[in-house]
């Protein structure tokens, strides 16, 4: 009866930080459909799956140890949630705009790290997400944005992120124009070395509630203005050439006060209080104090073991190119043997795999480095769940043919979607069939790959 407890409650927990907890932070996203705020929203969450997963490492090598939980006043439970409330709100309040925070954030290569800047970010809790592609201003052509803004604000800083490359006749010039006011910008945007990204800024007097954005460019060079898709407003646009998705990286600087950037400042300190706060809630505060005291040792060996694991994780979501080549050759090859006549590119650092009427680009989430995360860590998960009934290194050596086995999957997910595709029509096969088949598949993979290792590996 007691673990059954502890069980429902520890449920109730991860319900409220997976899923409570970031539909809180929805709210405070813009986007132009509810998909992708909780997309946004997944993609801002990694503090919560931190700490879910250290919990659940926690719960299953001590379960069997657990102190009954003891009974609380129920408006002290109560009050002990909302002071979490209280706490998780002023850190989502200030991932309400990219814009807004535009110089505050780190950029590498085609990431974002939402928590730059931030009091206690390490690595495994900065919140990441992709800039999406680039849209590239060539000769005597320009980019245009609108953005609303704060109209008793008189006078900021424009931000945009840039880069430039030059053709070697180093002769051209850079506008900009904000509501039909003309800045020539030259001088700042070859300030900073070429082919890299940069963030750059610029005095603006007299701006207005709603202010139109012109960067422009005369000359043979190519410059390039970044746009990402996980913060976004339909405010941006560019004939022909920007789908409604996309946003352009240009916003101005608030002056903020001190509130809001001690808000920012504070942000993973005042979420990872929120979760404590939750769990004190759930289980009470003499509970929580039996554990501390009986079974520390457990507890720092969950966390550091979680922490260890999703910094292996972000290792490993670093060589997702190479991966993705290995996908694009390897779909390549059962089409080959299909005989649908498949062509391979490079146009990019991933590869565009085809077949007559059909291409598909191998990016990040098609690369398979999803699906070994996953694996990983319910793998893992199982391993120390079972660990007094297993042989432990036959359990740790499975490691390898697993992980070997969910990427072999994936290019077999990759095949399916052309095979549907051509069968049924593209429609079907890069939406419904793309969402849901690689689950599918992965959970029919771990459940036949648990259930012959486990006879191999059992005591």
């Amino acid at each position: 009866m007691k673990g059954k407890e502890i069980i429902i409650r520890y449920g109730i927990f991860l319900g409220i930080i997976l899923i409570v907890f970031p539909l809180l932070l929805s709210l405070f996203i813009d986007a132009p459909d509810y998909n992708n705020k909780l997309r946004a929203t997944f993609l801002l969450s990694r503090t919560f799956i931190i700490l879910s997963f250290s919990t659940v490492i926690f719960l299953a090598i001590s379960l069997e140890k657990f102190p009954k939980p003891k009974k609380e006043s129920f408006l002290i439970r109560i009050l002990l949630f909302i002071i979490a409330i209280l706490l998780v709100l002023p850190a989502f309040w200030t991932y309400g705009s990219l814009e807004r925070n535009l110089e505050m954030y780190s950029w590498q290569l085609h990431k974002i790290q939402y928590d730059s800047h931030r009091w206690l970010n390490l690595g495994v809790f900065g919140e990441r997400g992709v800039v999406k592609e680039t849209i590239e201003i060539l000769q005597d052509d320009s980019v245009l944005k609108r953005i609303q803004f704060n109209p008793n604000v008189q006078d900021s800083t424009l931000v945009i992120l840039a880069s430039y490359n030059i053709s070697g006749k180093h002769d051209s010039n850079y506008g900009l124009d904000i509501n039909g006011i003309h800045y020539d910008i030259t001088s700042t945007i070859l300030s900073k070395p070429k082919e890299a990204m940069h963030t750059y800024t610029f005095q603006v007097p007299h701006l207005q509630e709603f202010n139109v954005v012109n960067l422009s460019q005369q000359g043979d060079d190519i410059l390039q203005v970044y746009t990402q898709i996980d913060y976004f407003k339909k405010d941006s646009f560019r004939d022909g050439r920007m789908l409604d998705w996309q946003s352009l990286l240009v916003g101005f600087r608030y002056k903020e006060n001190f509130l809001y950037t001690l808000s920012f400042k504070l942000g993973i300190l005042l979420k990872i209080a929120a979760v404590i706060f939750v769990w004190l809630s759930l289980f009470g505060i003499g509970f929580s104090k039996n554990i501390i005291r009986k079974q520390w040792k457990e507890l720092c060996f969950a966390t550091i073991f979680a922490f260890f694991l999703i910094y292996v994780v972000n290792k490993i979501y670093g060589l997702w190119e190479y991966l993705s080549k290995v996908v694009g050759y390897g779909v390549y090859f059962l089409l080959k043997i299909s005989f649908l006549h498949p062509t391979i590119s490079f146009p990019g650092s991933n590869p565009d795999v085809g077949i007559p009427g059909i291409i598909l680009n191998i990016a990040e989430t098609c690369s398979g480095i999803e699906g070994i995360s996953l694996f990983l860590f319910v793998y893992t998960l199982l391993l120390i769940i079972f660990w007094r009934r297993i042989k432990h290194k036959k359990a740790l050596f499975l490691y390898i043919p697993g992980v070997i086995g969910v990427y072999l999957v994936n290019i077999v997910r990759v095949y399916l979607i052309f095979i549907v595709a051509k069968l049924i029509g593209i429609d079907f096969a890069v939406n419904a069939f793309h969402v849901n088949i690689g689950m599918v598949l992965f959970i029919l993979y771990s459940l036949t790959f648990w259930y012959v290792v486990l006879k191999w590996i059992k005591k």
